[in-house]
């Protein structure tokens, strides 16, 4: 299992994409000492997981994902 982390630049982006996680089928934990969402996911999918976000939840929020290995 890895994790792919989401760090929004701003209070804002972060409530955003919290209001648009709920809304949507795809789980992630805040973590609030790194400051990112983790998305827990497969090693193999991770690349796929964050074409699909950027796609439909973060394409206008301003972040940036990392792998945490």
């Amino acid at each position: 299992m890895a994790i792919l982390l989401f760090t929004p630049r701003t209070t804002i982006d972060a409530n955003l994409l919290q209001y648009r996680l709920d809304n949507s089928s795809y789980h992630a934990e805040w973590n609030v000492w790194t400051g990112a969402y983790e998305f827990q996911e497969e090693e193999e999918n991770i690349d796929q997981l964050e074409e699909d976000l950027s796609m439909s939840i973060t394409y206008d929020i301003n972040g940036y994902f990392e792998l945490q290995s």
